[in-house]
């Protein structure tokens, strides 16, 4: 349940990239509006690996691996674009690498001892809380401050969440801010089966095989 994996939160350090901000690391279920459930299946809702294209939005994409646009994210080296699917069987070596690891290693009872028992959490994606308040800046909306506020009210409804959670998530909108609450963390996951993990390296391997650039931070990118 891992999310907020973006291309701003990987940092490329030669062969050996690592994620910084993993304050969402173990992250509990999130109540996800319709345009961006195509993000929330296993792989894709971590914006670590390339989203596919169906998800409506452009071809670019905010994930680690699947920078396409130039900007301060798209990893180049010696003027050439590094493209995740150019290391694909790294990739796979890694993903595999990391689930027998996760046979052996009891991160269940590691994340008691190390996590804090209550954490931030984000019931919606960050990337919808940007989505909320950049529409809410729009001149139409900005005529009085009641007509914003129906807005973020409306963008913010949910069946899930008690009123004063909206409540609070319509104020920080308004001040510019992206909402978080604290609460019990989530716990992990039990290890996949083989079985398992071998549908989801089909979903890697076809996420990756596409020519998505291989991302690092503004300041890693030469």
């Amino acid at each position: 349940r891992a999310v907020d994996l973006h291309a701003g939160n990987l940092v490329a350090q030669g062969e050996h990239p690592f994620l910084i901000d993993c304050e969402t690391f173990l992250h509990r279920e999130t109540d996800v509006p319709k345009l961006a459930r195509w993000g929330t299946r296993p792989l894709t809702r971590t914006g670590l690996l390339p989203a596919e294209a169906t998800n409506g939005h452009s071809e670019d994409s905010i994930s680690a691996f699947g920078r396409r646009s130039p900007g301060p994210h798209l990893h180049r080296w010696r003027g050439r674009t590094r493209c995740a699917s150019d290391h694909l069987e790294d990739f796979l070596a890694g993903f595999e690498f990391m689930h027998r690891m996760s046979k052996k290693v009891d991160y269940g009872r590691i994340s008691e001892e190390l996590f804090p028992k209550h954490s931030r959490i984000i019931f919606r994606p960050t990337t919808y809380y940007h989505f909320i308040y950049d529409n809410s800046l729009v001149p139409g909306k900005l005529l009085n401050g009641f007509d914003r506020s129906l807005y973020l009210h409306a963008g913010c409804h949910s069946s899930l969440l008690n009123g004063s959670h909206i409540q609070r998530e319509v104020e920080a909108l308004a001040d510019g801010d992206i909402p978080y609450f604290k609460g019990r963390k989530s716990k992990p996951r039990k290890p996949l089966s083989q079985a398992t993990f071998g549908c989801l390296t089909k979903r890697i391997q076809k996420l990756l095989s596409d020519k998505s650039p291989y991302c690092g931070s503004a300041g890693s990118c030469g």
